[in-house]
């Protein structure tokens, strides 16, 4: 069965254990997703998870933030353009606790 990465649902009706194949958001996790910017915590070292992108592996947790909540807070921030344009970001587990984002 495949689930959902950032869920753990379902994604199809297959028997078998529950397994994900992907990052791909399940169509639940896609409507989140469609309202603003994706925030996902990320570690440099290998947890188990397949790395999501060169030496970056997610720990589950994710946020959706609005563009204007992600503005307001990261004026400043050189990669702001960057998340803005690809709708979704990276976070270390220490920036997360630093922004109060949930656990």
């Amino acid at each position: 069965m495949n689930i959902c990465f950032w869920c753990k649902r379902p994604k199809d009706d297959k028997e078998g254990e529950p397994e994900y194949f992907d990052y791909e958001y399940c169509s639940e996790c896609q409507k989140e997703v469609d309202k603003g910017i994706v925030i996902v915590q990320t570690t440099e070292t290998s947890n188990g998870n397949l790395p999501i992108k060169t030496d970056l592996y997610p720990t589950g947790k994710w946020v959706v933030v609005t563009v204007d909540e992600l503005k307001k807070v990261l004026k400043d921030w050189v990669g702001l353009p960057d998340a803005l344009k690809n709708r979704h970001m990276f976070m270390n587990e220490q920036t997360w606790k630093t922004f109060k984002l949930p656990n």
